[in-house]
């Protein structure tokens, strides 16, 4: 609920009023501004844990924060979930490193979801995912050289140890700034 909260007076500095800001859900969850507000400005929502991941962009982006944990059943989820290049990326980690990798794979998918407004399961996954992941912007073509063309930006971003996050734009990102607060 405070994330949520956050989010709307946030939202409200962005659109630069004092009104309450009111959002509409997409079938799948999306959360979108009505159709009264001015388009251009997209968000994403994500928490784990009581950590909350905003993020705004000119392009429909997505956030995904997860808590690095063991999981049952992990490789089965991984077969379900991730293309056969994530898991073969996921084949070449070493047991200290694996479940580290293994919530990168998956939050760089879930903010995937998100941007797209699509299903876990459901959603095509053009990405790359790369171990361990650069730090920064990574830009990514997806069928670079023809019509169907599409830029992708991907974000693995700063946490804390037992955290991992990202970012994924459906568009490029020239500049990211992070910003972290704490509720008082």
């Amino acid at each position: 609920m405070v994330a949520r909260v956050a989010l709307r007076e946030l939202l409200a500095r962005y659109l630069g009023t004092d009104e309450p800001v009111e959002l509409r859900y997409s079938a799948a969850g999306k959360p979108s501004l009505d159709s009264a507000s001015p388009v251009g400005l997209h968000f994403s929502l994500a928490h784990a844990g009581g950590v909350a991941l905003l993020a705004f962009g000119r392009f429909d982006v997505g956030v995904d924060v997860e808590r690095v944990r063991p999981v049952t059943h992990a490789a089965r989820i991984a077969e379900r979930v991730f293309p056969a290049r994530t898991r073969a990326v996921l084949a070449t980690v070493g047991p200290d490193e694996w479940w580290q990798a293994f919530f990168a794979a998956w939050t760089q998918r879930e903010a995937l979801v998100k941007a797209v407004g699509g299903v876990l399961l459901a959603t095509r996954d053009p990405l790359d995912f790369v171990w361990p992941p650069p730090s920064g912007v990574r830009r990514f073509v997806e069928d670079p050289g023809t019509a169907a063309a599409r830029d992708w930006t991907i974000a693995h971003l700063p946490t804390e140890s037992d955290l991992t996050a990202a970012l994924v734009a459906a568009g490029p990102i020239e500049r990211l700034r992070l910003s972290s607060f704490r509720p008082s």
